[in-house]
């Protein structure tokens, strides 16, 4: 008799279960997909001809000089761009003390100074004046995807210098 009570239990199919497995792993593994993608971000590239590289390894081959003029709140940037990689635009920032504060950013109107040319940006603002020690940091502009995006150089290639009237 008890061996008849257990054989009339009905439970899950092999095949059911089975499904059911499979089911609850796929979705497990979508979930982990779209929460990991956050976390990754899509890379910045530009291409100068010879196919795309990475844009943070362009800073290294940057080469550009740069003087910084104060003139009754807003600042001059001269910037001459001795390389081959065209600069999108400068970021500007203070160094005092130990600490540096980014004063302003200036975007070049006809989108990048080319290699061998110079520009002169103007930044508004009354954070500097004569004397400050300056870093003037390259920005550079790749594509990820379809869309353009600025890339800030480390400040360790930006160009050094004192503000000057």
């Amino acid at each position: 008799m008890i061996l008849l009570k257990n054989m009339q239990k009905k439970g899950l199919s092999p095949v059911i279960a089975t499904m059911l497995l499979l089911l609850i792993t796929v979705v497990l593994a979508i979930i982990i997909l779209i929460w990991a993608r956050s976390f990754i971000a899509e890379k910045t590239q530009k291409d100068l001809g010879s196919g795309p590289e990475a844009i943070e390894l362009l800073c290294d081959d940057i080469k550009f000089e740069s003087d910084v003029i104060v003139k009754q709140g807003s600042v001059s940037v001269a910037v001459v761009n001795k390389g081959s990689i065209p600069i999108y635009a400068i970021e500007l920032r203070k160094k005092s003390r130990g600490f540096v504060e980014i004063i302003g950013v200036a975007e070049h109107p006809s989108m990048a100074i080319k290699s061998g040319n110079d520009a002169t940006l103007k930044i508004e603002t009354d954070k500097l004046i004569i004397g400050d020690n300056v870093i003037v940091v390259p920005v550079l502009l790749g594509e990820s995807g379809k869309t353009k995006k600025a890339y800030t150089c480390n400040e360790d290639y930006g160009f050094v210098t004192e503000a000057v009237l």
